[in-house]
């Protein structure tokens, strides 16, 4: 099976679960890239703001094609208990390229289901599975048997 990962990573967690993800599942990776500055506390703001009212923002084309892949991996910090902005960004351009599709997300407290419910509202269509972390656990990569159950519900 030929596996995309797709991802946004603000502060980098998400970033090292998805490259993680990546060496583990053999899958091509490939980072959201949007124009908005998101450093510092006006950053942190501006970003949960977006994803609170589910603002679409302009993100960079990607280097991979989705229709190119069995399997999408889209992973995502949770902010404002829902889905990053370049995250919904991404789904709404690239949601008709998918044969399949998975989430994964880190967060600092909860949301996910808000955040996968989200997404699967802008796809259509249900995520063959869904990985989620707390920042500390993939901080200290203690993360492992979560995805190996992840990486099964995949090969179903």
């Amino acid at each position: 099976m030929k596996i995309l990962i797709v991802y946004y990573s603000r502060t980098g967690v998400t970033k090292k679960l998805a490259i993680h993800l990546a060496s583990f599942l053999n899958a091509d990776l490939e980072e959201i890239k949007d124009q908005n500055s998101r450093l510092g506390l006006l950053g942190y703001l501006n970003s949960g703001k977006e994803a609170a009212l589910k603002k679409i923002i302009p993100i960079e084309k990607l280097m991979f094609n989705p229709k190119d892949y069995d399997l999408v991996l889209v992973g995502t910090p949770v902010w404002a208990f829902t889905i990053s902005s370049p995250v919904r960004s991404f789904l709404e351009k690239y949601k008709n390229d998918f044969k399949a599709w998975a989430m994964f997300c880190t967060q600092g407290g909860e949301g996910e289901q808000k955040t996968l419910s989200s997404a699967e509202k802008i796809v259509g269509s249900p995520a063959k599975a869904f990985l989620r972390l707390l920042t500390k656990q993939v901080l200290r990569k203690e993360f492992l048997s979560e995805i190996e159950v992840f990486k099964e519900k995949l090969e179903k």
